[in-house]
């Protein structure tokens, strides 16, 4: 293991320049097939993490060293005449790990100047995705704010983010380090008195895009940014997305649900004409086509409304919405025989074909409650019926269920916008009760918005769930969607494209993320239900005792 204290980066420049005074600067284009070399001395620190997980989303192909028992060569970044890498990530500025008290780099100067040559020849790139400023980077410290500041975009950050919202500036709720510019450095964000927190440092033949404040997963920030960040390490080569994604599926439409405040269950509600209409209209208005995932005996059966039902049959508001088959009544399949399967399957992709549904799949499906997907019999029939992907709940999906092998499971996440509110009062009543908490309803749409934007900006293409009561009454879901889009947009400017669950379902299984093909009923195992996946992951920042006893370090040399 090696150990090495940080010293002051002139050396290192002046070490750069003495061994290669007279370098040839040749460019190489930036190869998507090249992977990019992620440096790290802390293969678990949140930031390193990070990184990892937004490469792997985005399948951009790297390589992950941790130098603190490596020594970097020439030999392990380039050829003789070629750089095996297309750009370089340092996960901390200084690559600094702590060893008994002390606060040690994992490079040595001759490393540094290695890498610098390295980039400097073949006009690599170098992203430093959080670290402590100094003279290396270009930066001067001048304080440390551990609570976080709002970030604001000077011109130059406008044109490597173009796709942020920064009239209002970005909020970075993080451990962060304020700093001045030095010559050769340009500010990209910087906070309200003008101090640096993200900059471009360009000294004499290489790049280094550099971030003062913290990263991980779960921040906005760290999701928001990535774009811009992979386009610009990557000249390009992984550009910048046009769109993200946002597909909302509203259950049980043409029947009714209970309501929360009736005790005894006996009260349903269902969508009315007007409901339709504002819905539709709504829609085309934000841009936005929702999927109704309906049952058809409710055009049909006991309780139907008529002017619905004409609705269904002549309006043009219809062609605003993709149509996904929730079963002819809703029945609960998890042990219906293969035969009543098809038969609910079948019959209501009769009705679509009767009501002229626009935009209608018949081969994918969503069960009532998501029931049958441990029934054998039950996929059995609704391979029969050439349904190919069948809706899960992401929140409690098994790892395998019974069934042919050409058929996939879609996860969709459930939003806590209960299937039994139609009210306001409703779902703030019922969200208290289930987690035992005494906020706003407006409280409640926030909380649940933020879930949200943490999928759509994870680029998760999975759709969210809700139910047809949310749009009767106080038609709750619009509330809901109107905070997503407005705190979406606040931040983004790109728009929010929705997909067809064969689009999702054929994306994942192309990138092998959907439930692999259902196996034969004897090899089931015991389902095992997981946490809820809305429930939030605390997670631990690591690096600000280090970084702040770094801190202490610079000022006391």
């Amino acid at each position: 293991m090696k150990l090495k204290q940080i010293i002051g980066s002139v050396v290192i420049l002046l070490l750069v320049a003495l061994t290669f005074p007279f370098q040839v600067v040749a460019f190489y284009a930036t190869s998507a097939q090249l992977p990019l070399l992620i440096l790290t001395a802390n293969e678990t620190d949140p930031a390193a993490e990070a990184v990892q997980k937004l490469l792997a989303q985005r399948e951009v192909p790297f390589k992950l060293l941790n130098v603190r028992s490596l020594e970097l060569t020439q030999a392990l970044l380039q050829t003789a005449t070629a750089p095996l890498y297309s750009g370089v990530i340092l996960t901390e500025g200084n690559l600094a790990y702590e060893e008994n008290g002390s606060f040690l780099s994992a490079f040595s100067e001759a490393e540094w100047a290695i890498l610098y040559a390295f980039e400097q020849q073949f006009q690599i790139r170098e992203l430093v995705y959080y670290t402590f400023p100094t003279a290396r980077y270009g930066l001067v410290p001048v304080s440390v704010v551990p609570g976080g500041t709002t970030g604001l975009f000077t011109t130059a950050g406008r044109t490597i983010f173009p796709y942020v919202n920064a009239a209002q500036g970005l909020s970075l709720p993080t451990y962060l380090y304020t700093a001045t510019s030095l010559e050769g450095n340009t500010p990209l964000i910087t906070d309200g008195s003008g101090n640096t927190l993200m900059s471009l440092y360009a000294p004499t033949g290489r790049e280094a895009l550099v971030s003062t404040f913290d990263q991980a997963t779960f921040l906005v920030h760290t999701l928001l940014l990535w774009d811009g960040l992979l386009n610009w390490v990557t000249r390009g080569a992984f550009a910048i997305p046009a769109q993200n994604y946002f597909t909302v599926h509203i259950d049980d439409v043409f029947i009714g649900n209970t309501v929360f405040s009736d005790p005894n269950k006996e009260i349903e509600r269902r969508m009315t004409l007007a409901d339709f209409t504002f819905f539709a209209q709504w829609s085309r208005q934000h841009n936005f086509i929702p999927t109704m995932v309906f049952n058809g005996a409710g055009l049909i059966g006991e309780g139907s409304d008529a002017a619905v039902i004409n609705w269904a049959k002549t309006s043009a508001d219809k062609n605003q919405f993709e149509w996904v088959n929730h079963t002819y009544d809703h029945l609960n399949l998890d042990n219906a025989t293969a035969t009543a399967t098809r038969r609910q399957i079948q019959d209501n992709i009769g009705v679509a074909n009767n009501y002229k549904l626009p935009k209608f799949d018949p081969g994918v499906l969503v069960t009532g409650e998501h029931s049958g997907l441990q029934n054998s019999a039950a996929i059995l029939g609704a391979a029969n019926a050439s349904i190919m992907y069948i809706a899960s709940d992401a929140s409690r999906n098994p790892n395998a269920i019974p069934g042919g092998s050409n058929t996939f499971l879609v996860p969709r996440y459930p939003a806590n916008i209960y299937t039994d509110a139609g009210t306001r009062k409703d779902e703030q009543d019922e969200y208290n009760f289930v987690y035992g908490t005494h906020i706003t309803y407006d409280e409640i749409l926030q909380r649940e918005a933020a879930i949200v934007l943490n999928h759509i900006l994870n680029k998760d293409i999975r759709p969210h769930f809700v139910h047809q009561i949310n749009l009767a009454q106080d038609r709750i879901l619009i509330d809901f969607l109107n905070v997503v889009l407005m705190n979406y947009y606040a931040l983004d400017s790109r728009p929010l494209k929705q997909l067809t669950m064969r689009e999702i379902g054929d994306q994942m299984h192309q990138k092998k993320t959907a439930v692999p093909p259902i196996p034969a009923p004897q090899q089931i195992p015991t389902p095992q239900l997981s946490q809820p996946i809305r429930t939030f992951r605390r997670e631990l920042f690591s690096r600000s005792r280090v970084l702040q006893r770094l801190l202490l370090l610079m000022n006391n040399r």
